[in-house]
């Protein structure tokens, strides 16, 4: 069902070279139907019939080229949850830290635990003020 000369044929029916990605021949199919629309030569019947047979034409290339990239192309791999390698507070502490003028040492960033206990201690403070101007509104 496919074949090379028709994978050419149909990349050049879109106006792209033989090493395009899935991404450079949807981004390349949206910009040349925005060009040979129909509707834009509503007024002029030639350029009416044109765009649309070039636009005929470049729908029939773009459905095949997909379907060539879908059975032939393998997709890239997802980085799946147990792939990902975590960096140890250790391992952080070296990467992050720097030291100033007065040669003290101080981190770039806080760790995550450090970070969320910030915004629950915040978050209690906030419970707190609105719980005494709710409390000064009953009296």
């Amino acid at each position: 069902m496919f074949s090379q000369i028709l994978y050419r044929k149909n990349l050049k029916t879109l106006e792209l070279g033989d090493n395009c990605t899935l991404a450079e021949i949807k981004e390349h199919y949206r910009h040349l139907v925005k060009l040979c629309h129909p509707d834009k030569y509503f007024s002029d019947k030639d350029l009416f019939q044109v765009a649309q047979n070039t636009l005929k034409k470049c729908n029939v290339a773009y459905e095949y080229l997909i379907q060539y990239y879908q059975m032939y192309v393998p997709p890239k791999s997802k980085q799946t949850y147990n792939d990902i390698e975590y960096e140890t507070d250790i391992e952080l502490e070296k990467k992050y830290k720097t030291e100033n003028k007065d040669n003290t040492k101080y981190y770039v960033i806080l760790n995550f635990s450090k970070q969320f206990t910030i915004v629950i201690y915040l978050y209690i403070a906030t419970v707190i003020i609105f719980l005494f101007k709710i409390i000064l509104i009953i009296n």
